[in-house]
């Protein structure tokens, strides 16, 4: 079971990458970095504020409800980025 320790909204101090999107964040940008556990595994999740209300949708309507199965990035690539095209 997937256990979020920490979410905050930050400013980029420097460029990342949109774990979601793969698109680039910004310095000075504001974006969502969440902190989660999941058995012995952890992870830091950077995302863009449109992509995490994206990623949150897509999860909402899913079966497994946030306790994914596959791979998230898979699943908003398939679900959110191939759908817009």
């Amino acid at each position: 079971m997937i256990t979020i320790l920490s979410e905050s909204v930050v400013k980029a101090q420097k460029d990342h990458r949109c774990d979601m999107c793969r698109g680039m964040i910004k310095a000075g940008e504001k974006y969502c970095r969440t902190f989660s556990v999941d058995g012995g595994d952890n992870w830091m999740l950077k995302e863009h504020l449109e992509c995490k209300e994206k990623r949150e949708a897509m999860c909402s309507d899913c079966t497994w409800k946030f306790d994914c199965e596959s791979s998230l990035e898979e699943c908003y690539f398939e679900k959110v980025l191939k759908g817009e095209k």
